[in-house]
């Protein structure tokens, strides 16, 4: 499956970060999986096309993640240098604490670097465990590093305090809460935001969504293509999860056309709806 490699090859399916480095448009993200479900998954994932693979030490599995990216390399023929892969500290703690944190992963996963580690929520010691990043950003064992499930204000307060700007806020972000706001502060200071549960993660019925539905139609093109599409083109790159290589191919190709603006206005008439996982 070596033609698959044109998703992360292709320059248009990546953005910049604010150090310069790359970071899919779409990645693959693994919470909720375990054993050998998960080898299997994320090994399918990479050999399917995915570049990026997201995990996160509260998902218990950053071992088989690592068992899985290690087998789907050697599938598809890749070398490390071609994989984005991003894990996060999320236990509240010090600043020593989350650098033996990120090696602990980093030993659990196989990896002599990561390219993103995200702080996984606004901790109480938030300020101090990000001084602990850009120790592992110093040395070499992270490339790139950010935080999830920060506010624009808690973002906002982090900057006050920290030498290096998050590369990445991961946050919520799906057509019914878009978290535009927040994205235009973390716009003006340099800091990319990303976006979990794109799909909703089953809490409402998107694929049963009638806007989407009608522009899936005419274009034929899947509810899901239409959804993920709808962020990727304002710049906010996704993590997705999927259990079968036909869904995963789906996704990766909602890169391959272009909404109208007509299309993203009715679209962006959905944005209407509080957080579905209670973050505001």
């Amino acid at each position: 499956m070596k033609d698959t490699n044109k998703y992360m090859d292709n320059i248009e399916q990546q953005i910049r970060l604010n150090n310069g480095y790359p970071i899919p448009l779409i990645g693959f993200g693994t919470y909720g999986l375990i054993g050998d479900r998960c080898v299997e998954t994320v090994s399918l994932a990479v050999n399917t096309g995915f570049r990026l693979v997201d995990t996160a030490p509260m998902y218990e599995n950053e071992e088989e993640v690592g068992q899985g990216i290690a087998s789907g390399c050697s599938v598809a023929g890749l070398s490390r240098d071609q994989l984005f892969i991003t894990t996060k500290v999320s236990e509240d703690m010090g600043g020593r604490e989350t650098i033996m944190s990120v090696k602990r992963s980093a030993r659990i996963m196989g990896l002599e670097y990561f390219d993103l580690v995200l702080l996984h929520e606004p901790y109480e010691h938030f300020t101090e465990m990000y001084k602990g990043l850009e120790d592992c950003q110093d040395s070499g064992l992270v490339r790139s590093i950010g935080v999830s499930n920060f506010s624009d204000e808690e973002y906002l307060e982090l900057l006050h305090n920290c030498s290096v700007i998050p590369a990445v806020d991961q946050v919520e972000c799906h057509i019914y809460h878009r978290n535009l706001k927040w994205k235009e502060t973390f716009d003006l200071k340099g800091t990319l935001m990303q976006g979990y549960a794109p799909l909703t993660q089953g809490k409402k019925a998107i694929h049963g969504e009638q806007v989407l539905r009608e522009i899936a139609d005419r274009r034929k093109k899947t509810v899901s293509q239409i959804a993920l599409r709808s962020l990727t083109q304002l710049g906010i790159p996704v993590i997705v999860k999927s259990g079968s290589a036909k869904h995963m191919k789906e996704d990766l190709e909602s890169l391959e056309f272009s909404l109208s603006e007509g299309e993203m206005e009715s679209i962006g008439r959905l944005d209407r709806e509080p957080s579905l996982f209670g973050w505001d």
